[in-house]
């Protein structure tokens, strides 16, 4: 049977509308409903698009089989889902395979096709600068599509800083394979002071920064105004760690651009419609306490 939080006909009460939505647990903090919402109104897109809680693996294996059916267009993923899903894919992008997680799945036909949209949608507000050296904060999935995406746009110096570096090891071993680069890992308590002033950006990709008790790294202090810090944390809008690079003449960018040009890709997948980055943006910044 499937479960009625899916088929809710105070959610998706209209069989004429197309369905799509964003997968996750917890899933209630996701702004995603909110940005495709408006686009699909402006757009006038006959299609609804929900926020779906799934609390197991057990629950993702039967929604997976509901995403098959006619009517659904396809899901955004979110954690802790992004790798759970490739299993239940019938077939996947490159960059899929290369980062080793999945955040867009479109229903063409009954057969599930993966794609990574975090990838492009990260480096959307660095796409006019000049990078030649990055340093990433960490190694979960969102740093494994920053990892890809760094490497396929050429950038010569990558350092990858974790606390525990075999979670990351097989797609690291793969973009360098893709790439013919190398990727340097280091651990937190090696960086120095003249790796920070040396690079072009530092990308933090860890949860330090969400919660108001959370201390920024003791290396940030070192980050100046040559460099551009970039936190992919929107909610606070602004950080600690983004606080104290800016008071030290620093560039900073929160997630928000990411987020919604992630969005923007996926829409297309979706709706086979152009929804408008700078749109979702705007839906974004007004929906967050600055």
């Amino acid at each position: 049977m499937v479960p009625e939080m899916w088929t809710d006909t105070r959610r998706f009460s209209n069989k004429d509308l197309m369905k799509a939505g964003v997968i996750g647990n917890p899933i209630s903090h996701s702004k995603s409903p909110l940005i495709h919402s408006y686009c699909l109104k402006k757009l006038n897109v006959k299609a609804i698009y929900n926020a779906i809680h799934l609390t197991s693996e057990s629950d993702l294996a039967a929604f997976m089989t509901v995403l098959k059916s006619n009517g659904w267009c396809g899901v955004n993923v979110t954690l802790p889902y992004k790798e759970a899903v490739l299993p239940y894919l019938d077939s996947y992008d490159k960059n899929v395979r290369l980062i080793g997680a999945c955040n867009t799945i479109v229903n063409k036909s009954g057969q599930l096709i993966g794609h990574n949209t975090d990838a492009e949608g990260f480096f959307y507000p660095l796409r006019k600068s000049r990078i030649e050296s990055v340093i990433i904060l960490g190694n979960g999935g969102a740093s494994k599509a920053v990892l890809y995406q760094c490497a396929k746009e050429g950038i010569k110096t990558i350092y990858l800083v974790a606390r525990n570096h075999s979670r990351s090891d097989a797609t690291k071993l793969r973009v360098q394979q893709a790439f013919n680069i190398e990727i340097i890992p280091i651990r937190f308590d090696e960086v120095v002071k003249k790796m920070i002033e040396n690079t072009d950006v530092i990308v933090n990709t860890t949860s330090v920064g969400m919660q108001p008790h959370d201390n920024p790294f003791e290396f940030i202090q070192w980050v100046n105004e040559n460099c551009i810090f970039y936190d992919l944390i929107y909610n606070p809008w602004e950080t600690k760690m983004m606080k104290l690079c800016k008071n030290n003449g620093a560039t900073v960018l929160n997630g928000a651009p990411m987020l919604a040009h992630q969005a923007a890709l996926a829409f297309y997948y979706f709706f086979g419609k152009h929804a408008e980055t700078n749109d979702m943006l705007a839906q974004l910044n007004g929906s967050i306490k600055k």
